[in-house]
């Protein structure tokens, strides 16, 4: 019986790692870089997001681990995205071109991603999950602005 357990195990990995490399099909070099970030990013959010909305109990110690996680990302955010936009890259990005015309904007964006992420890096203890709830909303709202701007919709 343990062995099927292990099965299912491999199965629902390959089935998850499956959709990233599907995802991220054709992409390399610092595109796949950022691409990968940006995926560690999203799992953190989702899971920030399950505490924040009650759908899993708040923990403190993994909220701070998943907000300096975002935090180190954002930090470095900026240098995962050289203009690629004539390289051969290029068809596989996500991002719009706007990220290089006006990056300034996106530099602040990144900045505010940092900034909401190092907040929930040291989540107070007390009062820990209205604390959460509002911060994972920072946090949120700074992703959905940057991707609202930067960041070519999704063909599904």
């Amino acid at each position: 019986m343990q062995h099927k357990s292990h099965y299912v195990a491999i199965a629902v990995l390959a089935a998850l790692l499956g959709g990233t490399a599907v995802a991220h099909q054709g992409a390399s070099g610092i595109v796949k870089q950022r691409m990968d970030a940006m995926s560690e990013i999203g799992r953190a959010s989702k899971s920030l997001a399950g505490m924040a909305k009650g759908k899993a109990p708040v923990d403190v110690r993994q909220v701070r681990e998943l907000g300096a996680l975002i935090a180190r990302h954002a930090d470095h955010i900026t240098t995962l995205f050289p203009d690629t936009r004539a390289s051969r890259h290029g068809a596989h990005t996500e991002a719009r071109p706007e990220i290089w015309s006006e990056w300034r904007k996106f530099e602040r964006l990144s900045h505010t991603l940092r900034d909401h992420a190092r907040a929930l890096a040291v989540l107070p203890t007390e009062n820990a999950g209205n604390a959460l709830e509002r911060l994972q909303r920072n946090l949120a709202a700074s992703c959905r602005a940057c991707h609202k701007r930067f960041r070519s919709k999704k063909a599904r």
